[in-house]
């Protein structure tokens, strides 16, 4: 019986992916992880103390049927979450304003778009 993907880090590691990528030093404001679709309300909190920025990746998050990124958690407590295209594996156009039109309200788009990615 295979284990489920979310459970092997605990596993084989003792501990949820970003505990185990901070403990080598993997985290930041140099850093940024894609998708960001598994992050509970600690591994949040601590990617905002850190500046660990978060790329949003709509269009391949509902093409693979990942999940769905807490976007609007992530803005509250202030982490830099940026817009961003997978690759063509997930995302045949790689089409950035279409990952526009599926992300979230015009605002925080915008922002996460312009100044975010920047950022």
């Amino acid at each position: 019986m295979s284990r489920p993907r979310k459970r092997f880090w605990l596993t084989a590691h003792g501990k949820r992916p970003l505990a185990l990528l901070a403990d080598w030093g993997f985290i930041g404001e140099d850093v940024s992880y894609a998708h960001g679709i598994f992050f509970n309300d600690e591994e949040l909190k601590l990617l905002a103390e850190t500046g660990t920025s978060v790329a949003h990746c709509p269009s391949s998050n509902m093409r693979l049927g990942s999940g769905i990124a807490r976007v609007k958690e992530m803005l509250k407590l202030g982490v830099n979450a940026a817009l961003g295209v997978d690759g063509s594996a997930s995302n045949d156009t790689s089409d950035f304003l279409g990952e526009m039109r599926n992300a979230l309200t015009v605002r925080d788009i915008f922002t996460m778009a312009s100044e975010n990615g920047a950022r």
